[in-house]
């Protein structure tokens, strides 16, 4: 049976967190940790191990809410 790629997390660098604002990024729907200098803030998303599909539960709204705010919009 052939494996299904299964996310295991997201990570935002310091230009996405800035574009996004920090507020907004850390309000996802998944809990984000705060990783790097407060000047230069990147964010890590765990998803899951890698092994069980619930991770793209997780992934889809987290996504949703990370897109940029002219797309939230519509």
């Amino acid at each position: 049976m052939p494996s299904v790629p299964v996310p295991v997390g997201l990570a935002i660098g310091p230009e996405g967190v800035a574009e996004t604002g920090l507020d907004h990024v850390m309000a996802a729907p998944v809990k984000g940790h705060r990783i790097g200098p407060p000047a230069s803030t990147a964010v890590l998303f765990p998803l899951g191990d890698g092994t069980t599909p619930e991770s793209w539960e997780r992934f889809v709204p987290l996504m949703r809410h990370l897109r940029p705010e002219e797309q939230r919009r519509s």
